[in-house]
């Protein structure tokens, strides 16, 4: 009997869709841009581009042809073979012959990424010499890029079906009512209807029984469920937070099941889509103390990746999160160079991210502590944890303050060549008497904001550095005596006397200066330099991940563990209430500088924080509310952004008929495919604004058009001039993706969990499968078989595969078989058990044949 159930549970997927052609590869080419393109840019275009003082080997690696054509050797690229491309093979270091770039290998990452390049055909958009810039007539003309137009047409249906007739066709007709109830409730849901609630709703002879069960089924606390998950694909959600270090305890993070349960909460009561949006961005400057827990929206930036600390790669993935999830937007294709194909030049990349590196994170509490037993051993475990990290932080700070002002001269030095520093990714190598290139990098920055007003301690070193040999020669001693006046006495005195030799002589007189400053009033100004807020060695006030940084690796050891204790309290713990991790603006803001071909140690013009220009208009303004988090996100949301508002639009639609109105729908870009119903498009999104940002109105509008109710019936003739159904002739047939068919198995089997919300569980658990714990570093094999969404960045839609793991998981796995014997227990007490199997299953009553077939087997 298991097995019969199995395979009529198998009848509720529908046959795979016909292979397609192959067509070109977006995500290929994204990868190209982000992997790919800034590595050539950075180790190889000094010996092989155009650019080049001399080309060696005659191989040019700054054009798709010339990596093609190769150069004495032969191919550089093979494309789909990494072991016969010699770019790759140079790179492995493998070949004593043949070893590339000569004086340094590179990191392991940026090796496995080319072979992954080769590996998947080596998509490469660039042809000839490098693009410089983007047609400004093409970005004016831009569909995406316009305004929302209005339409003289009122309704879904009108555009489909203008479309249809000058196609020569026509719609098909409706779906019977027992298809239609069961294409809606999974649609809404997640989950199939019962066979009562399929018999109930085709016996209703009201007019407008399918208007309310629409309504039913939005109200129905489990659509938040259903809805969250794809929004959850689109802000790349897991539990952990894949590479953090390579020796340490799990990287989980505390509670990321209460974004996940925001978001839930979000759809179901039809939070107005703006301020879902804004609340994702800037919540802690949105809320007040009666919706703390809409805090735990910032989880959508900070449940990212952790790229072993990189926090530039992390404000990358943020970036790169909120453009194409929210705008379609490719923003981080601008982290190295202006983007290639859309309007977003490199400074306003930077300008974006000044806002994220102003902002750092906190993880607090989004309720109160539960007045339980529970709840008071959890805030007294929590503070004497909380006590310990303070403690060892104080003690681990103090030493290094103390080191770090020692050490002033040092620093001072390595700032007349800190473009010769490591960048941070190299921190784990730092030892208590190196240069620490971060600390380094704050003291560049501490000397470049003096330079903006004449200060008296740091006027000399700006004038001095400014000066030729010649110059200095020359003028500096007159300038000097010039200036003396307006000096801090101390620093005139300290320079008089002997001539200055060089910015190293400049330095360590400065440095023995602040080291020895006096106890008057302008030693006391000396003084502030090491020990002031503002000083450059002041700790940022922010979370351990940017702290860590400033420690040598055995007191970064410590200090994490430390902090780790309290986050692993806060899981265990069943008295903790939800914690969200948060950003939240820092103390001291700065202006980004741009970096040179995306490398932090060769830092360019500084740039303002500010949205980008040419979705800005000629007044577009730097932001001045703190970091720019708020006004960035009242830009995404705005109106008057022609973007957001058809990307979410699209993304509902995709959802609904599983394929958008826009084929690509995290890149609205130049790249992108005009809609197949551009006046559609506008019309849904001008009434999403209009209805005040309403989902569930959107929902109604699509869900009670004749389009979606047609017939999902094949038409030759139909097929014959739109192959493709882009004109929705008809309905879609379309797959269950992993949660709806896991979820669907449980409901028919009785087992599953209703429950809305909690910490994470295994997948064996019977709660639906959004609840389940996913790790970045560990996804379960059956998740990847049916297409999972990956947690590694921002996914737009499901892949579709048909693999053998897939049937062979359907027809032998125990999970099967429980679920299979679960139908088989609630039909084992009626007395026709295969009438029963099948409107447990399949939600209606067996045909005569399959009655006898099933009698038959029993």
């Amino acid at each position: 009997m298991t097995r019969v159930v199995a395979l009529l549970v198998l009848a509720v997927l529908p046959a795979a869709a016909a292979q397609e052609p192959p067509a070109p590869d977006p995500a290929g080419i994204e990868f190209f841009e982000q992997r790919i393109r800034p590595v050539l840019v950075e180790r190889c275009y000094s010996c092989h581009s155009a650019t080049a003082e001399k080309l060696k080997g005659n191989l040019r690696l700054d054009t798709r042809d010339g990596s093609l054509k190769g150069g004495d050797l032969g191919p550089s690229v093979v494309p789909g073979d990494p072991d016969r491309s010699l770019l790759v093979k140079a790179v492995r270091f493998t070949d004593d012959d043949l070893k590339m770039p000569p004086k340094k290998k590179l990191p392991p990452e940026q090796i496995a990424d080319l072979e992954a390049w080769v590996k998947r055909g080596a998509p490469d958009p660039r042809a000839g010499a490098a693009k410089t810039g983007v047609d400004p007539a093409r970005v004016q003309a831009h569909w995406a890029f316009q305004p929302l137009k209005e339409s003289p047409l009122g309704s879904v249906d009108a555009f489909i079906r203008a479309k249809l007739v000058a196609k020569g066709l026509q719609p098909s007709p409706p779906a019977d009512r027992r298809t239609l109830i069961r294409r809606v409730t999974v649609d809404l849901l997640g989950v199939p209807p019962s066979a009562g609630e399929i018999d109930a709703f085709v016996a209703d002879p009201v007019a407008d029984a399918y208007e309310k069960l629409v309504d039913r089924l939005l109200a129905s606390p489990h659509y938040g469920e259903r809805w969250g998950r794809h929004w959850l694909d689109v802000a790349r959600y897991a539990d952990t937070k894949g590479y953090v270090y390579s020796d340490r305890d799990e990287a989980r993070f505390a509670h990321s099941w209460a974004y996940r349960d925001w978001v839930v909460r979000a759809f179901n009561e039809d939070l107005p889509f703006d301020r879902f949006l804004m609340l994702q961005i800037a919540a802690d400057r949105m809320v007040t103390g009666d919706d703390k827990h809409d805090l735990a929206a910032m989880g959508f930036l900070t449940l990212g990746p952790r790229f072993l600390q990189n926090i530039h790669d992390i404000i990358d993935d943020r970036l790169d999160t909120l453009g194409r999830g929210m705008m379609g937007l490719t923003i981080s294709c601008a982290r190295c160079h202006d983007h290639k194909f859309d309007p977003i030049p490199t400074r306003d990349y930077y300008s974006l991210y000044g806002v994220f590196a102003s902002s750092t994170e906190r993880l607090v509490p989004v309720a109160e502590v539960p007045e339980t037993p529970e709840g008071e051993a959890f805030s007294v475990e929590l503070k004497k944890r909380q006590d310990a990290l303070e403690t060892l932080f104080a003690k681990k700070r103090d030493e290094l303050l103390e080191r770090l002002r020692r050490q002033t001269p040092m620093y001072l030095a390595a700032v007349t060549e800190v473009e010769k520093l490591h960048t941070e990714e190299f921190y784990s190598f730092i030892h208590g008497d190196d240069v620490n290139p971060v600390v380094a990098r704050r003291w560049q920055l501490y000397l470049f904001e003096t330079k903006k007003t004449f200060n008296p301690i740091w006027a000399p070193w700006t004038v001095f550095q400014s000066m030729t040999d010649q110059e200095r020669g020359e003028k500096w001693s007159p300038w000097l005596e010039a200036n003396r006046d307006k000096l801090n006495p101390h620093v005139a005195a300290a320079l008089a006397g002997s001539p200055v030799a060089s910015m190293k002589d400049l330095a360590a007189r400065y440095g023995k200066l602040l080291k020895d400053a006096p106890a008057d009033d302008a030693g006391k100004a000396l003084r502030e330099v090491l020990h002031g807020a503002t000083s450059p060695i002041a700790l940022p006030k922010g979370s351990i991940s940017e702290l860590e940084w400033f420690f040598e690796e055995g007191s970064r050891v410590e200090v994490a563990k430390a902090f780790r204790v309290i986050e692993q309290w806060i899981i265990d713990s069943r008295g903790s209430p939800p914690y969200a991790d948060i950003l939240e603006d820092k103390p001291q803001l700065h202006n980004p500088r741009v970096f040179r071909r995306g490398n932090p140690a060769n830092k360019a013009e500084e740039v303002p924080r500010q949205f980008i220009g040419f979705l800005s208009g000629p007044g577009r303004r730097p932001f001045e509310d703190g970091s720019g988090r708020l006004e960035l996100a009242k830009a995404v949301a705005s109106p008057g952004n022609p973007l957001t508002a058809r990307v979410w639009v699209n993304r509902v639609w995709l959802n609904h008929f599983g394929r958008g109105l826009v084929a690509t729908p995290s890149d609205f870009g130049l790249r992108s495919e005009a809609p197949s119903h551009p006046e559609l498009l506008d019309f849904l999104a001008r009434r999403l604004i209009a209805g005040g940002w309403s989902t569930k109105s959107l929902h109604r509008l699509i869900l009670l058009s004749e389009t979606y109710r047609q017939s999902s019936d094949d038409r030759a003739a139909a097929r014959a001039a739109d192959p493709e159904n882009r004109l929705l002739w008809r309905a879609n047939r379309r797959r269950l993706d992993w949660e709806a068919m896991r979820d669907s198995f449980l409901t028919c089997s009785g087992r599953l969990d209703p429950e809305i919300g909690g910490r994470p569980v295994p997948f064996t658990s019977p709660k639906r499968t959004l609840y389940g714990y996913v790790d970045r570093l560990n996804i379960p094999g059956m998740l990847r078989a049916f297409d999972f969404a990956s947690v590694d960045q921002s996914s737009p839609q499901r892949h579709q595969t048909t693999v053998p793991q897939q049937a062979l998981f359907l027809m032998n796995s125990p999970f099967m078989l429980d679920q299979a014997r679960g139908v088989a227990k609630r039909a084992g007490g009626e007395p026709d058990r295969v009438r029963a199997v099948y409107r447990i299953v399949l939600g209606r009553d067996p045909s005569d044949e399959e009655l006898r077939l099933g009698n038959a087997f029993l």
